[in-house]
């Protein structure tokens, strides 16, 4: 599956998570943190499509293609905007 930003949200103080949405998951917020300057992926999501509060939070292991396709997302859209 070819995955692309839907939309980002940066992190404001290093205190905070930011967001990122994929294409076919526009209803599902990974989130991520900023470690010396590099956006590293959290390990769950949140599912907001899911009916049931208490699915909604789901765990992504680092060893999945999603979440390595997502994280070199984020390398490469931070490396691309760090100039902005």
């Amino acid at each position: 599956m070819a995955v692309n930003i839907l939309n980002i949200e940066i992190p404001k103080t290093k205190n905070d998570w930011g967001i990122v949405q994929i294409n076919n998951f526009s209803n599902t917020y990974y989130r991520f943190e900023m470690i010396n300057g590099k956006p590293k992926l959290d390990t769950t999501f949140f599912a907001d499509q899911l009916e049931n509060p208490e699915e909604k939070h789901r765990n992504i292991s680092p060893e999945s293609e999603l979440y390595k396709d997502i994280q070199q997302l984020l390398n490469n859209y931070l490396k691309e905007n760090e100039n902005e």
